[in-house]
């Protein structure tokens, strides 16, 4: 039977990285600092522009557009964030007290 790790990992440079060659952006002139920042920006952008164009996305069917996005863009890169705001800067948000966005880079599954 498969189990996922009990075990969260912490997001490195590479990671961010990778995230920024998925969007098919340049980080050959980007310090460090500036891959993080692009990675988390371009993240929350595509999440609230695919919960904006889900058809019928109304007050009622918000939770649904948000589940569906969510699964979409983060989850299937295996991510998960604390909050995030859509409404008048788009931003990934940090835990209440912290610096920390993402809450863990899921674990792959083992045997």
């Amino acid at each position: 039977m498969k189990s996922r790790q009990n075990t969260t990992l912490k997001l490195t440079n590479k990671d961010y990285k990778n995230i920024l060659k998925f969007y098919k952006i340049d980080i050959s002139v980007l310090s460090s600092k500036d891959i993080k920042a692009k990675a988390e920006h371009y993240l929350a952008v595509k999440l609230c522009k695919c919960i904006k164009n889900i058809k019928g996305a109304t007050a009622k069917n918000e939770k649904r557009a948000i589940a569906i996005c969510y699964n979409s863009v983060l989850k299937k890169k295996n991510l998960k964030v604390f909050k995030f705001s859509c409404k008048k800067k788009v931003a990934l948000l940090p835990k209440k007290g912290t610096r920390k966005i993402f809450v863990e880079k899921l674990g792959a599954l083992k045997n």
